[in-house]
C-alpha cells in the first residue's frame, strides 16, 4: 500500500500527546493466469480515507531531537475502486474490460510505533516511523491486501505539525 497524511499532534504534557489526522491510501494488486501466450492480466485498485487516533509518548527530548513510541487505531472507508483486465491471444491483447467495484464495511486496524522526529521550530518537525499493524477481518467479498496479510510492517516518513 502506498498511504500519504497530515498528521496534527497536541501536547497534553511534556512526556504525552494525541494525534490525528486524515490519510489517503492506495491499496493495488495484479493477477495474471494463462500460458505464456493466451492469458489475461488484471489489476485491481483501491482508494481509501482513515482517521487514525495514536497515543504518543515521548521517551527522550532534547530541543531539536525527540524519540517516541506510539499506539492506537484507524478506521478507513473505500471511496473508489475499479478492476482492469486485459486479455491477451497469441500475445496480443484482444480486448480490455474496466469495472467499477465498492468496499462497503469500514476497515479496522490498530497500530504501534516508534519514532524520531527532528524539530524545525517548536510547531514544525520532520519525522521517521517505523510500525507494525493490524487490520480486523471486515467481511468484504473483495479480496484486499488487509484481508490477505492483515499483519503489515511500514515507515512512516513525513512533516508533522504540533500544537500546543
Amino acid at each position: 500500500p502506498v498511504r500519504v497524511g497530515l498528521t496534527l499532534r497536541y501536547n497534553l504534557s511534556d512526556r504525552w500527546a494525541i494525534e490525528s489526522g486524515v490519510t489517503y491510501t492506495k491499496l493495488s494488486s495484479e493477477t495474471s493466469l494463462g500460458n505464456s501466450a493466451n492469458y489475461y492480466d488484471e489489476r485491481t485498485t483501491l482508494h481509501y480515507i482513515g482517521l487514525p487516533v495514536n497515543a504518543v509518548y515521548n521517551i527522550w527530548q532534547s530541543r531539536r531531537l525527540t524519540v517516541y513510541a506510539s499506539a492506537g487505531a484507524m478506521v478507513e472507508k473505500s471511496v473508489s475502486g475499479g478492476v482492469r483486465t486485459d486479455y491477451f491471444v497469441n500475445n496480443d491483447r484482444i480486448n480490455t474490460m474496466r469495472s467499477d467495484i465498492s468496499v462497503k464495511p469500514l476497515q479496522w486496524s490498530v497500530n504501534a510505533a516508534a519514532g524520531v522526529q527532528y524539530n524545525f521550530s517548536r510547531w514544525i518537525a520532520i519525522y521517521a516511523e517505523p510500525s507494525i499493524g493490524y487490520h480486523f477481518d471486515n467481511s468484504t467479498k473483495i479480496e484486499t491486501l488487509y484481508n490477505e496479510r492483515p499483519l503489515d510492517f511500514n515507515l512512516g516518513v513525513g512533516l508533522r505539525f504540533t500544537l500546543r
